[in-house]
């Protein structure tokens, strides 16, 4: 996912991607001196609330776990982004 900030005639205008807030990102933006925002985009692909999804730290623990014990020969395939 990609933010992009813009500044246009001294206002400014976030887009925020499609990511997952996480406390870690959302403490890492309170940390920084950003412009205050006029305009929010939100893409919200999975905005319903039918759309439900684990903590992603969860999942990774959770997928480590089942790869445990896989032979070392085998080749593990995993396509993924990291928010």
């Amino acid at each position: 996912a990609v933010m992009i900030l813009a500044s246009v005639a001294g206002e400014a205008y976030l887009h925020t991607g499609d990511f997952r807030a996480t406390p870690r990102l959302l403490e890492s933006v309170r940390r920084r001196a950003l412009p205050k925002v006029r305009t929010l985009f939100l893409d919200s692909t999975y905005a319903l609330a039918k759309s439900s999804f684990a903590d992603q730290a969860e999942v990774v623990d959770r997928i480590a776990a089942e790869l445990a014990d896989t032979p070392a020969s085998t080749l593990v395939l995993v396509g993924a982004y990291n928010v």
